[in-house]
């Protein structure tokens, strides 16, 4: 594997673990996004979620290897719009097709998002 594509599966990783954490947060504290006593941590998640997602955009960080596809799918599937009760937003069959293989290569085995690890 390239340094290129190791950076990418860590970038890919660490939006994960962002996603976990504030939603997380957001259980623990629900006025996190605009006042609450975790609003920092929140805010600075928020932003460094925010620098990765431009930098994977600017860099266009298309994946070389399985490892980093199944990396970048588990990134869309735990980013994906989803309904109050946390099931996937599909409003035509292309876009479901995509979340179909996104969800594949994420690994997820059920339709929530809790199920990315």
């Amino acid at each position: 594997m390239t340094d290129a594509e190791a950076d990418r599966i860590a970038v890919f990783s660490r939006m994960v673990a962002i996603h976990t954490e504030l939603r997380a947060i957001a259980k623990a504290d629900p006025w996190a996004p605009d006042r609450g006593p975790l609003h920092t941590r929140y805010g600075a998640l928020h932003a460094e979620l925010g620098a990765l997602e431009e930098r994977a955009w600017d860099e266009d960080m298309v994946p070389e290897t399985l490892a980093g596809a199944r990396a970048l799918g588990q990134a869309a599937w735990i980013d994906a719009p989803r309904d109050p009760d946390g099931e996937p937003l599909c409003t035509d069959f292309g876009k479901w097709m995509m979340l179909a293989a996104v969800k594949w290569l994420a690994g997820a085995s059920a339709a929530r998002w809790e199920a990315v690890s």
